[in-house]
């Protein structure tokens, strides 16, 4: 609102306008008993109490209820139990104070349900406005309707179980003789009384009766006999009127039926009554059969309750319905068993769907506050961008200092190369001096040495090295060893444990499959033990193998690919402390649009709140004061008001106690369920990869299949093996058909699978976390635990110091915060270890398996091997190629 008080001049848009400026108060998270909130409120409720009806009319045609109700329909559950919720009931009441007002809230769709759902506070002044106002509706025309219906609705608002139950509890909760409590406690009374003896209750026994009873079903006399102990004269007036209106209903209910009085707490009793008033007139039969037919519903039914409560829904329609058809409480139901049973499960429905609506708002929120946080992490990045500029700048100073060096190296390169030209031209003077001189010496008959000898005499050879001898005759040819005795090295048979292998011969010679052959004394206790290549030989067509595969070779092509670049833009600001630092930090500042003594209050808190990001903490723990800064700060401590913002900031933060430590700890917390979140999904999906490898029957046959192929191909000691190296499986598409240059072994593979073996073309559902797990660098996952077990630690550490020195600080929730994360986390990482060494144990067993080396195979390189092959094999089994194959 403005400022200033409102006067009588005051018009109506004024109070239009501060209805609207609280709702965008609200909205923007503000508190809701702020100054300008309660003064806006209390100004509204004494205009609408004092001002003339000309300003009330106005202000309902202006639609100033319709923004009154938005705004509390708007209101947070916690806002709910505001003063300021008070305050607009308040001014509700006020405008019902007036014929017309009170008539334009009851037409109004919402105006008594809105009003009925503050109910739902813990403000105990609301609850007594709200249900004077409600006890007052049911007094004029058509308001006692309007109260029940807004009570149903509340309802299903407040998720009760059944309705008054809010009412009734909180008159058990207020059983004490304080003032605020006995307001409530008259409050509550006169509300029961005015809902069940006004209106339809003026006229109907059964509605009173209705009423009544749905109230003491909720426990109401065993209170009212507590409230009686409480002397309370104005509140015993209220209990008296109750007891006599339901003391002479009983009477009547009970001359009705010819009796004393109905025990309707016995249902023996109340059976006697109604058999003793039906056992002379046709309607004793339709009571047996009533009785029969409920002994006949089906006891195990899981719609045996609802059975019951459509039962009771009949029957108080018989009760309550008026000769006009119309019913002063529940609507009408058509008599239709089934139809009924479903409406009356389609309202658990709906009550489920309010739920899932309460709960898709809170996610809402939820992602609001995610995109705040992710707008913060771009402005973080946007800063570490002006930090990579800065890099930037200096590098290319550097590379500008090196292109001079470089332009003066080329420059003296260009010198010395002039005078290398002017010594060789030099150096050719010479040796025509030389040559002129010598020439002269001929011609004058001059002997003795000559000057070509001394200059151009060549040096003396090197001796000549002898010629190489012989060539050794060839070794005698080794004789047969004698019977009996035992083969040279080298040649040992193989062991007696090992199957002996039958493979077909090809009708010509074959291309070699590139495998890696597993050693014989490998094979025990591995997977290719219980593999057996010759059971697959019967089911493949070796012609068309041989005709496939013929002995020749073709080579591929391979394509490249190519690169880019990116810029950023640069800032500038000065500081006491160093320059770049203070700058940045300033920057950094700027994007978190918080002052320094909130940070202060949100680090002593740990950030319950949750203000800041995560990329901020990590961000500020960048300018955790240095020893050499805080000497600095401290040593200008008499001139801190002059201080520039970081220099500012640097040396309040320097005050927190631990402040380094207090923000490590908190970005640990932060960030350790993200950390788990990725580091657990990673590790259990090499433990069901490992399972699943390790149990695929499917694969198992592939590999028999590619055993088969393998021996049948190769000969010699490339041949008759029991087995082969996963990498090899990776192999098979280089091996090339020979009549097609398209086909490889592997879509041979599919094929043949196609038409043998065709669920073995599934083996990819059995390994359905293969592809996750190829993905994982086993020692990264590891130091991202340890990084964790370190952080856990540290925090253990931390949260011990605090106990052996703890703070006085009240705004100091360091252990409030951190002890119970520490245990939570702690939990988590107990099971996070157990997983880990489960995960290790079967990815070992895994690979052990399969004959590899237990030391040397990674998880990236072993599942890796997997699912490229499976990539390819899914691939193969889609190409035309293997349609062609297949049609053959």
């Amino acid at each position: 609102g403005e400022s200033g008080s409102p006067t009588a001049a005051s018009g109506v848009d004024y109070y239009i306008n501060t209805i609207r400026d609280m709702k965008i108060r609200l909205a923007s998270d503000d508190e809701a008993d702020s100054v300008d909130n309660l003064k806006d409120a209390n100004d509204l409720k004494t205009a609408l109490r004092t001002q003339p009806i000309g300003f009330v009319l106005e202000f309902i045609t202006k639609n100033g209820l319709d923004g009154l109700l938005d705004l509390m329909s708007e209101m947070s559950s916690e806002d709910r139990s505001s003063h300021l919720r008070y305050c607009l009931v308040g001014a509700i009441k006020a405008l019902m104070n007036t014929q017309d007002g009170r008539a334009h809230v009851l037409a109004h769709p919402r105006g008594i349900s809105v009003t009925a759902q503050s109910l739902k506070t813990h403000n105990i002044k609301t609850k007594v406005l709200v249900l004077e106002i409600l006890g007052a509706v049911c007094l004029v025309p058509g308001g006692h309707q309007k109260v029940l219906s807004a009570i149903d609705e509340f309802t299903v608002f407040a998720y009760e179980r059944t309705r008054f139950q809010t009412v009734v509890s909180d008159l058990s909760f207020s059983l004490d003789a304080s003032q605020e409590s006995a307001h409530l406690q008259i409050a509550v009374m006169s509300f029961i009384n005015a809902i069940i003896n006004y209106k339809a209750g003026e006229e109907s026994l059964e509605f009173r009766m209705h009423l009544r009873y749905e109230f003491l079903m909720l426990g109401l006399q065993p209170v009212i006999d507590k409230l009686r102990s409480l002397n309370n004269h104005q509140l015993n007036k209220h209990l008296g009127i109750f007891d006599l209106i339901r003391s002479e209903d009983e009477k009547e209910l009970a001359s009705r039926y010819g009796t004393i009085e109905v025990d309707r707490n016995n249902p023996n009793k109340m059976l006697d009554v109604l058999l003793r008033n039906t056992c002379h007139n046709s309607a004793y039969s339709n009571l047996l059969s009533i009785l029969h037919h409920c002994l006949l519903l089906p006891v195990d039914d899981k719609y045996y309750s609802k059975y019951w409560h459509l039962i009771d829904r009949l029957v108080q329609q018989v009760v309550l319905q008026q000769s006009d058809g119309t019913d002063p409480d529940v609507a009408p139901l058509r008599i239709d068993v089934d139809h009924l049973v479903q409406q009356l499960l389609r309202e658990d429905e709906a009550r489920a769907i309010l739920v899932e609506i309460e709960e898709t708002k809170r996610e809402r929120e939820e992602l609001r506050t995610k995109l705040s946080r992710k707008e913060r992490e771009i402005e973080v990045r946007q800063l570490e961008l002006i930090e990579i500029k800065g890099e930037l700048d200096q590098l290319l100073s550097k590379l500008e200092e090196a292109g001079k060096q470089q332009s003066q190296a080329r420059t003296r390169e260009a010198e010395l190369s002039n005078q290398i030209q002017d010594l060789v031209q030099k150096n050719d003077q010479l040796h025509r001096k030389c040559e002129a001189m010598e020439t002269a010496l001929k011609e004058g008959g001059a002997t003795g040495i000559k000057l070509d000898e001394l200059m151009e005499a060549p040096a003396a050879a090197p001796p000549i090295a002898p010629p190489p001898p012989p060539p050794a005759a060839p070794p005698p040819p080794m004789a047969p060893p004698p019977p009996g005795a035992p083969p040279p090295p080298g040649m040992m048979p193989a062991g007696p444990s090992m199957r002996k292998k039958i493979i077909p011969k090809p009708s010509n010679p074959l291309k070699s499959l590139n495998w890696s052959k597993l050693p014989e004394v490998k094979v025990d206790g591995t997977v290719w033990k219980d593999i057996d290549d010759a059971r697959v030989f019967d089911s493949l067509d070796l012609t068309d193998f041989d005709r496939t595969f013929s002995a020749y070779q073709k080579n591929e092509e391979e394509d490249p690919i190519g690169v880019a670049a990116a810029k950023t833009k640069e800032i500038k600001e000065l500081s006491v402390i160093d320059g770049k630092r203070a700058r940045n930090c300033s920057i950094l500042l700027t994007k978190l649009r918080t002052r320094n003594s909130e940070l202060r209050l949100a680090i002593l808190g740990v950030d319950h709140k949750e203000q800041l990001g995560n990329d901020m903490v990590e961000q500020l723990l960048k300018y955790v004061p240095t020893k050499e800064e805080m000497e600095l700060l401290n040593g200008h401590s008499d001139e801190c008001e002059k201080f520039a913002r970081a220099d500012r900031f640097l040396y309040e933060m320097s005050k927190i106690p631990r402040y380094e430590q207090r923000m490590t700890c908190m970005f640990y917390k932060k960030k350790f369920n993200e950390r788990m979140g990725e580091a657990m999904p990673t590790m259990e999906a090499i433990l069901m990869a490992s399972k699943e490898v390790s149990h695929s029957r499917r694969l198992r046959k592939m590999l028999e299949v590619l055993l088969a192929f393998g021996n049948y191909m190769n000969k010699g000691t490339r041949g008759n093996a029991y087995g082969f190296r996963l990498s090899s499986l990776n192999k098979i598409a280089d091996t090339k058909a020979s009549s097609d240059k398209r086909l490889t072994l592997l879509h041979y593979l599919v094929t043949t699978l196609k038409r043998k073996f065709p669920d073995v073309l599934k083996v990819g559902q059995d390994l359905n976390h293969v592809g996750r797990a190829a993905k994982v660098d086993l020692k990264e996952l590891e130091k991202e635990i340890k990084v964790l077990e370190t952080g856990l630690q540290e925090l253990r550490d931390e949260v011990s110091f605090h106990h052996d020195n703890p703070s006085y600080d009240p705004d100091d929730k360091f252990l409030v915060v951190m002890e119970p994360f520490l245990e939570d986390a702690t939990h988590s990482f107990e099971k996070m270890e157990k997983t880990k060494a489960e995960m290790k144990e079967k990815f070992q067993a895994a690979v052990a398996l399969f004959g590899e080396d237990v030391e040397t195979t990674t998880v990236l390189d072993f599942f890796t091997i997997f699912s490229s092959f499976l990539t390819s094999f899914n691939v193969s089994l889609n190409c035309s190629e293997v349609s062609l194959l297949y049609c053959k």
